[in-house]
């Protein structure tokens, strides 16, 4: 939530999608089906991604009604966090998480992978059973390459190795029985509740809710 007076408690210097602004960094757990929001956490500008996310998640988890199943957790890459999944795994929840490209991960691609042609025109996939540094245990990573000439809209990264292609990683402890292309098209479902924050934008006008006092904005913003 961008703020650029910048003197209200808990507004700080942070990433945000036009770079480095005086902002507040809100954490939300969207039902995407429903396109209904779970959880609201706010936090201050300078926060990483992953920052509480497990005490949120505990707390999303506690208010959702008893009979609602939670099929299976999304997220991006700010939230692949190794004691993040563990609680994810201890709780018996699926995940598919955007896996961050960090060295290992970029040297492996690079040296080449069994890479799969599928159905979707301009799409190759490959999987692996990965121990990224600091991870717990090995995970099932899926990694997704797009012919640039073939994507039409913006996803992936790039690498100066492989030139025309960008490249999305997955982790996700969905069984093998769920082809990779299939857990990609899963994650991408995601989408959905980027319409809700535009919403909350555009139509509940959230960044313009702030007061001088940060658990007074963090109220009205949950209401």
């Amino acid at each position: 939530l961008l703020h650029e007076d910048g003197h209200q408690e808990g507004v700080k210097t942070g990433y945000t999608r036009v770079g480095l602004k005086p902002c507040l960094h809100p954490l939300l757990a969207v039902l995407e089906e429903a396109k209904l929001v779970a959880g609201f956490w706010l936090r201050p500008g300078n926060t990483s991604c992953a920052n509480n996310i497990a005490a949120f998640t505990l707390e999303v988890l506690s208010r959702l009604p008893a009979w609602l199943k939670v099929r299976v957790v999304r997220a991006d890459s700010g939230f692949c966090d190794n004691a993040w999944l563990d609680l994810l795994e201890s709780r018996g929840l699926r995940y598919i998480v955007v896996a961050r490209l960090l060295s290992p991960l970029h040297k492996l691609i690079v040296r080449g992978m069994d890479w799969q042609p599928t159905e979707a025109r301009g799409v190759t996939v490959a999987e692996i059973l990965h121990h990224e540094k600091g991870w717990s245990r090995p995970r099932r990573l899926i990694v997704v390459r797009h012919e640039i000439r073939e994507k039409k809209r913006a996803g992936g990264k790039k690498l100066i190795e492989i030139p025309g292609h960008l490249f999305q990683a997955l982790v996700t402890n969905l069984g093998d029985g769920r082809a990779p292309l299939a857990v990609w098209r899963d994650y991408n479902g995601r989408a959905g509740c980027e319409c809700v924050i535009k919403e909350l934008d555009g139509d509940f006008a959230l960044p313009k809710l702030i007061l001088s006092k940060f658990w007074a904005t963090e109220a009205a913003l949950a209401l």
